[in-house]
């Protein structure tokens, strides 16, 4: 039998066996993808020690991404810390605000910022490598991307790293970076590292209430969050 037919019937079974699957639930820990030494000479001590323990707690985040066959979401897992103080309730607020839901059928995103809720319709032009790893027992290929994104400076251009699971086809990912082959268990997003710490599959379908409401554009969203950022360089 030629390398094509086992591969073909490799992936029939796979498909098979993860169709049994109506549901899976992913645990993601969570750290910065670039760690900046926070400047004393720019705050107060009070402030200072805030946003230095918020950089440590930052790294306690948990996040949880849940699908079904109709839709996904992935959002902060708002465990009762034992040392739920100012510093991680600021890093949850700061990092975990957001909430992503995605519908399969209409192929579209909803972000929810607790203010709002923006229609996203985000794609991604990835560019898969055969550059492999193993995360948690599954075999994952690398694929990049660059994505633009809105700073306190404008829009700028940042770029993305995935890692993939073509053994679990599902058209999924952290926060809105899904669109590759395969249930995307570590992202790199240039700020936020996500890695899969915990997978767990189920034969019944967890339920997910898809938000419903007003819905913003993604650029209505970008021009109330720069009118919020320079309020904020403004008072200060």
């Amino acid at each position: 039998m030629g390398t094509k037919k086992i591969l073909l019937l490799f992936l029939l079974n796979t498909l098979v066996l993860f169709s049994q699957n109506k549901s899976g639930t992913v645990t993601y820990k969570s750290y910065p993808a670039v760690v900046n030494k926070v400047d004393s000479t720019k705050f107060d001590q009070e402030a200072y020690k805030l946003v230095s323990n918020m950089t440590k707690s930052r790294e306690k985040l948990e996040f949880s991404l849940v699908y079904n066959t109709k839709y996904s979401k992935f959002s902060l897992i708002d465990k009762l810390e034992t040392d739920n103080n100012d510093a991680m309730n600021f890093a949850k607020n700061v990092f975990g605000n957001n909430e992503f839901y995605y519908d399969f059928t209409q192929r579209y995103y909803i972000k929810n910022t607790k203010s709002n809720l923006v229609k996203l319709h985000t794609t991604f032009n990835w560019n898969i490598t055969s550059e492999s790893k193993d995360i948690n027992g599954y075999l994952c290929y690398k694929a990049s991307c660059d994505y633009k994104f809105m700073s306190r400076k404008g829009e700028i251009i940042k770029s993305a790293i995935a890692w993939f699971c073509p053994k679990i086809p599902v058209n999924c990912a952290p926060e809105n970076f899904n669109g590759l082959p395969g249930l995307v268990l570590e992202l790199n997003t240039g700020m936020t590292v996500y890695v899969a710490k915990e997978i767990k599959f189920s034969d019944k379908e967890i339920t997910i209430d898809f938000p419903k409401g007003k819905v913003i554009t993604e650029e209505e969203n970008s021009s109330k969050t720069k009118a919020k950022l320079d309020e904020m360089l403004n008072n200060r």
